[in-house]
């Protein structure tokens, strides 16, 4: 007899194959004194396997540096952090000049699926991210998706959790860590009433989890074509980060006017259409996650960029990565030009994340307009980083083709208007925290 398409027999030994893992995060024991917020040092798995196999693994989260020697390629030297809610692992072999960066993420699909199809309920998705660069001139990127279905709730003492917060919480990455895992919480895995010295040094989440197989083999799955598209995507957003990175730090950029506290730029680069940059500081108390937060949100757009006529999201992945139309008013008796680009996130250390955009060719729909003419977003996007004196300092970086018999003053005119918006985001965002 089979059971949403699987046999009972080979069920029941998947069941009993699948391990149950136990995962705590260790807290720094010699905190300074009367510290609200102690730091995490490490991240322990125990993972309980079958025929009473118990193993265990430790991840120092401190920044520390460590050693491990591997019988196969020799030495590797090994520092790992939190990264908001990543785990990021470096490691570094200097004899043969690589660094590999592996990072962990646990999420739900079904608050960011698109229409990849992932049902709502308790599923969950592990992702593991791969980045190796050597000495050889080719460079590895790989994404592997773990997707479980999360079989009984973890029991997690939830206030004292949000003691640990402290009143003047800022934005670092152990601290959002908490925020996160407090905030997802759901009311059926709350344990009231726990007296806070019941509460180790410890968070403890234990959970039983079956493979994603277990579900009715007709729930929609992403096609090959899917995920190779999606990692094609990735690929080129993390690329696309790393360019406005290098970007924001080269020479020959030039002051191009001021604006109610934004500082305008231009670049100009052989055969290519100028980049425009705007820059602003935010003096107020604003988190970098904050702001990051507010741009990367669609819907949030037209209250900062007048000159936006349409938008909406044609395609969501799982991984964060969008793909978005734009269509934008014309000015100066020039027709408007719309977008079709893919955005990706990036983060660049704590306090410090990256937005890239870039035009892709996907196909036309009856939502898109058809007095619009098509232009190419060459590069494009937002950097939000902390600055030495505390400050959060936003910038736009916008190289766009335009696509049409127009004159150069025209083009500049119009690019460097729309590198005002971060104006606009400075004003509402103040208004909101206010």
């Amino acid at each position: 007899m089979a059971f949403f398409g699987v046999p009972w027999v080979k069920r029941m030994a998947m069941h009993r194959a699948t391990p149950t893992c136990i995962i705590t995060l260790g807290i720094e024991s010699d905190a300074p004194s009367g510290s609200l917020m102690p730091d995490i040092a490490s991240l322990h798995v125990v993972a309980k396997l079958p025929l009473g196999i118990t193993k265990t693994n430790e991840v120092p989260l401190d920044g520390r540096e460590t050693e491990h020697f591997d019988e196969d390629s020799g030495l590797w030297k090994t520092t790992a952090w939190i990264d908001r809610n990543r785990i990021v692992v470096k490691r570094v072999h200097q004899t043969r000049e690589a660094t590999l960066v592996e990072t962990r993420q646990l999420f739900d699909p079904s608050s960011r699926r698109g229409s990849l199809g992932w049902p709502a309920g308790n599923e969950m998705v592990l992702r593991y991210q791969f980045h190796l660069t050597s000495s050889s001139p080719q460079l590895v990127d790989l994404t592997i998706n773990r997707y479980f279905v999360q079989e009984a709730p973890s029991a997690i003492d939830r206030s004292a959790l949000l003691r640990r917060l402290p009143s003047n919480y800022s934005d670092s990455g152990r601290l959002s860590l908490y925020r996160d895992v407090a905030s997802s919480i759901k009311p059926s895995q709350l344990l009231y009433g726990t007296p806070a010295s019941a509460m180790p040094d410890s968070i403890r989440s234990v959970g039983v989890r079956e493979p994603v197989e277990m579900m009715d083999e007709e729930e929609p799955k992403p096609s090959a074509e899917e995920l190779e598209e999606m990692e094609r995507y990735t690929i080129e957003g993390r690329k696309a980060c790393e360019a406005l990175y290098d970007m924001a730090r080269s020479d020959g950029w030039k002051e191009a006017g001021r604006k109610d506290g934004a500082k305008l730029y231009r670049k100009d680069i052989p055969n290519m259409p100028m980049m425009g940059r705007g820059t602003i500081e935010f003096q107020e108390e604003i988190p970098v996650q904050t702001v990051f937060d507010y741009i990367w949100d669609p819907d949030t757009k037209p209250e900062y960029d007048p000159m936006l006529d349409a938008g909406f999201s044609l395609h969501v992945y799982p991984n964060e990565l969008g793909i978005m139309y734009q269509a934008f008013r014309g000015q100066y008796g020039v027709p408007g030009r719309d977008f079709i680009v893919m955005a990706w996130k990036e983060s660049f250390g704590e306090d410090h994340m990256i937005l890239g955009f870039k035009s892709i060719d996907w196909p036309d729909d009856d939502r898109m307009s058809k007095k619009h003419v098509r232009g190419k977003c060459i590069l494009g996007g937002f950097e939000v980083r902390r600055l030495e004196n505390g400050h959060v300092e936003l910038s736009y970086f916008n190289q766009a083709d335009l696509c049409g018999n127009i004159s150069e003053w025209l083009v500049t005119q119009a690019k460097l208007d729309q590198l005002k918006i971060v104006t606009n985001v400075k004003r509402q965002l103040i208004k909101k925290t206010a």
